[in-house]
């Protein structure tokens, strides 16, 4: 079994390779990882370009931006107008498919802009196994996935970053605002704007890990179990925020967190 430093190894050989290397960068441990280890290396010329649209939270781009800059690697934020795009509003089960279309297109453009040679993402091997009608885009567009390629998971990911000393190794995993309103529902910026507003207000209350679902007139918040005692010692706050944002209903959900728990 190859250790972390053989994997290490293998990342860092497979991104030298790659002379000119933009990164697709979201300020997840995938993409982090990534930008790291593409840094230490000379030989190579290493920016990050991150999508930034309506779907993208002001709390995941600052993010970014900060951890790109505290490994002193050029930064660039990339505006993609997606919700121009009726088909991607529709929220139907091309959804997906349709985003990372866009977004990569105009990742794209913006790598020659910068003269750069190779765009790759943060894609590692688990994701081969999940339905992620997105990678068909990757695949068409021919971005390229290290992580993937040298079959590198999800747990080789934080045992790499945490050997390498990366702040973010614990960063709980997030996805695009959009993964909130179940398929088949209109996606407008009004309700993009306020699961940004509510899931904000949740985060300065000392809520991690969260979503909170639209369903139209019902919030659904899901958080961990040890975290429900932070909702519900705040119910009313909670309560009196999500109206002001439009919901008539809270709830919260005793399942807990969970990633595609809309489908």
């Amino acid at each position: 079994m190859d250790t972390v430093e053989t994997k290490l190894g293998h990342l860092r050989n497979t991104l030298s390779s790659m002379d000119n290397l933009a990164v697709a960068f979201s300020g997840g441990i995938d993409s982090s990882l990534i930008l790291r280890v593409a840094s230490d290396l000379p030989e190579i010329r290493v920016m990050a370009l991150m999508a930034v649209s309506e779907l993208v939270s002001q709390h995941e781009s600052s993010e970014a931006e900060r951890i790109a800059e505290s490994l002193e690697v050029p930064f660039r934020k990339v505006s993609v107008q997606v919700m121009e795009n009726d088909a991607f509003v529709e929220n139907s089960k091309e959804r997906c498919y349709l985003c990372k279309r866009m977004i990569f297109e105009r990742l794209l453009e913006a790598a020659r802009e910068e003269n750069l040679d190779i765009l790759v993402d943060g894609t590692n091997l688990d994701d081969l196994g999940e339905d992620r009608p997105g990678l068909r885009a990757l695949e068409e567009l021919g971005v390229r996935s290290p992580l993937a390629e040298i079959r590198i998971s999800k747990t080789d990911v934080r045992e790499m970053a945490r050997r390498l000393n990366m702040e973010n190794v614990e960063r709980p995993e997030n996805t695009c605002l959009a993964t909130r309103i179940p398929r088949g529902q209109m996606i407008t910026l009004e309700k993009l704007q306020r699961i940004d507003d509510a899931e904000s207000f949740l985060r300065s209350l000392g809520v991690q890990q969260l979503r909170v679902r639209d369903h139209e007139d019902l919030a659904r918040i899901e958080v961990l179990p040890d975290q429900f005692e932070i909702i519900l010692n705040n119910a009313n706050a909670i309560a009196i925020r999500f109206r002001e944002l439009g919901f008539r209903f809270i709830t919260l959900d005793l399942e807990g967190f969970r990633s595609g728990s809309l489908g």
